[in-house]
């Protein structure tokens, strides 16, 4: 059996701590067992004894939250911060000490970065604006603890910096439902993508790629789809990146039954709507049809897009090149890797096979040697295990040692073959967004309407774009974006009769400040 402990507390102060424990009988030197107390997890300081299974803490990990034993495990239930009115306290109080130094980093990013411009221009109303970069600092500065919106924002610096933020789930809800809208939402982009672009909206270096979203809301873009063991219901989320800025530019929530290139000329066309001149995208191979290529050269749009296997040309290509394969005249390095290439002008059809119709373009055939060697020694792996004396037949040797690492794409551009493999491996750039901005929470999404289901993806692709500006920083740093965001939190700051009194930074904060070129301040003065 285990149970709580509970150190010294009075109600009403948080003067204690609570733990986890149970007891352990042990069989000591003599015949007689006697009984260990072992802690199994600390719970955080005391706010309310109920009983001991039961009780109302402020977790380390969670915030404020209550906590109760059930079938010998912790199972963690919302509280609501009004019914404990000593926890609000605010920060605007002379001699209240609270988190300053992630908050205030982040702060002077954002103001580098316009992204107080944006969101004053997207929320003119004081309430709106204070609520939703509130919003933002928790997102990105609770470093992915469980800790609630208004709770983190009483103990924080933004608490001071945002006064006129509204912090519980009702208006967090609204809020975002009002992001959500089309009205809202427009006018985001509207000021968004010329910040991002600098005003060069008419010659945009695109790559486009889309992600799967996961959610459990009444939404007619919600398909169920096979995956993993069962159905699940998703919408699909494609993002259009700027490979000159390398910043994410605009996204669009398409049916989560719709294949990637059934999407291609809605993005196109609505690009062309939002002023977003397409000059040259690079796809994956899910976008790629005849349709879509003569849709490229009908726009006069340049492209980068991988071949399928199935594909005639890429099994073409194969044919005509095949004894050139692994021909070490061929190879070249990039990046620190060995990859055989070759580069050939073909015609390409986009019409049917009866009434054929051709476009010029660039075919880049490509072995990553590396990936082909490992794939070959499993497969050595596989022969040998079926009869060690045999020895593989040359036919069969041929096409493992290329196959596992054999890629093709074409390109309407004229490019090197080192020009044309790194600028299809910018594309890989939207791949770190997706994963920074699932990392952040963005999946899974549930009991949401449509409007407050787009307004939660629209606060989350901003944040996802703020962590990667966040990480662009710390490229070849030991540096990780979680230290950015955890390490400065133990500079505090205390309210005084004139303003903030900043405490002394340690040796990492400062240093993470020097990472992005600002100044610890001493103190900040009212104005």
């Amino acid at each position: 059996m285990s149970y709580f402990i509970y150190s010294r507390h009075k109600e009403g102060k948080l003067s204690g701590n609570g733990l986890w424990c149970k007891s352990e009988y042990q069989k000591g030197d003599g015949v007689k067992y006697h009984s260990n107390q072992v802690t199994l997890a600390n719970l955080g300081q005391v706010v309310q004894k109920i009983n001991s299974k039961n009780g109302v803490f402020i977790h380390p990990e969670y915030g404020l939250v209550g906590i109760m034993i059930k079938n010998n495990e912790l199972s963690f239930y919302d509280v609501d911060i009004t019914d404990y009115p000593y926890l609000l306290k605010s920060n605007l109080n002379v001699g209240t000490s609270f988190d300053f130094g992630t908050s205030y980093l982040l702060k002077q990013i954002l103001i580098k970065e316009k992204i107080y411009d944006v969101v004053n221009r997207v929320f003119p109303k004081k309430e709106d604006f204070d609520s939703f970069m509130s919003l933002i600092f928790w997102k990105i500065c609770s470093a992915g603890k469980k800790i609630k919106p208004d709770y983190f924002y009483t103990q924080d610096y933004i608490s001071y910096l945002f006064p006129n933020a509204l912090m519980d789930s009702a208006h967090i809800t609204t809020l975002l439902t009002k992001l959500g809208s089309n009205e809202v939402y427009e006018r985001f982009f509207r000021h968004y993508i010329p910040f991002v672009t600098k005003d060069i909206v008419n010659d945009i270096v695109a790559a486009i790629d889309s992600t799967a979203l996961p959610n459990g809301i009444d939404n007619p873009l919600s398909y169920p789809t096979c995956h993993g063991n069962g159905s699940v219901n998703q919408i699909r989320m494609i993002v259009v990146l700027d490979q000159v800025t390398n910043r994410p530019i605009w996204f669009k929530l398409v049916a989560g039954n719709l294949l990637d290139n059934q999407t291609i000329h809605e993005i196109v066309e609505e690009c062309r709507t939002l002023k977003l001149s397409l000059k040259y995208i690079t796809l994956d191979a899910g976008y790629i049809t005849k349709e879509n290529i003569k849709l490229f050269h009908g726009y006069f749009i340049n492209y980068i897009v991988r071949l399928k296997a199935n594909d005639s040309a890429y099994k073409d290509s194969i044919k005509r090149n095949k004894d050139k394969f692994r021909n070490k005249s061929y190879c070249f390095i990039e990046n620190g890797r060995m990859f055989w290439g070759y580069k050939e002008q073909i015609k390409y059809n986009v019409g049917a096979a009866k009434e054929p119709e051709y476009v010029d373009s660039y075919l880049y055939t490509y072995i990553d040697n590396t990936s082909a060697d490992n794939h070959f020694m499993k497969f050595l792996e596989l022969e040998q295990a079926k009869d060690e004396s045999d020895k593989v037949k040359m036919k069969e040797y041929n096409e493992p040692s290329y196959s596992g690492g054999l890629f093709m794409i074409m390109s309407s551009r004229d490019l090197t073959l080192s020009q044309c493999l790194n600028e299809y491996f910018k594309r890989g750039r939207i791949e770190s967004f997706f994963k920074r901005t699932k990392r952040n929470d963005l999946l899974p999404i549930a009991k949401q309407n449509e409007v407050t289901f787009r307004g939660h993806v629209l606060y989350n692709f901003l944040c996802g774009c703020i962590l990667l500006r966040i990480n662009d920083n710390l490229v070849g740093d030991v540096l990780s974006v979680d230290d950015v965001l955890v390490i400065p939190n133990a500079l505090k700051g205390t309210k005084t009769k004139t303003g903030i009194c900043i405490g002394s930074a340690n040796r990492q904060t400062k240093e993470i400040y020097r990472k992005f070129n600002i100044s610890i301040p001493k103190v900040l003065n009212d104005v």
